[in-house]
């Protein structure tokens, strides 16, 4: 009985887990779609943003 419960308790974790990487792809690949990149660390930012949180660097504003 007690290895029935931990099975299961495992396989609910596995399917967390993997949801959880599968969030992750589809943000990373929405990040790099519609962000830029930063030009001091290279990571995407949101395209709004005015400075970089990955490494604090001031970001080119648009003129528009």
């Amino acid at each position: 009985m007690v290895f029935l419960i931990v099975a299961a308790a495992v396989v609910c974790v596995v399917i967390i887990v993997f949801k959880a990487r599968q969030r992750a792809r589809a943000r990373a690949a929405a990040r790099q779609k519609y962000g830029k990149p930063c030009p001091s660390c290279g990571n995407y930012v949101h395209p709004a943003a005015a400075i970089c949180k990955h490494c604090y660097a001031r970001l080119p504003t648009s003129k528009t």
